[in-house]
């Protein structure tokens, strides 16, 4: 299954800026490891958490109901 997170452009220094909502989905921080996978048949990108080096998640904040 494919779900669309939006269009990206590439930056400069061939650099891609991932939605937090991407982070957050796959368990993943600013700084974590990942692996980067060619699926040749499909010409798509494959992210995978690099399990080995993933920083210890903080628990989600609640809010403050009033």
């Amino acid at each position: 299954m494919k779900v669309l997170f939006g269009t990206l452009k590439i930056q400069k220094g061939r650099r891609i800026a991932v939605d937090q909502n991407v982070l957050e989905n796959l368990g993943l921080d600013v700084g974590d490891s990942v692996k980067l996978y060619i699926d040749t048949e499909q010409m798509c990108l494959l992210i995978e958490p690099n399990v080995k080096n993933i920083t210890a998640k903080k628990p989600a904040r609640v809010k403050n109901e009033r």
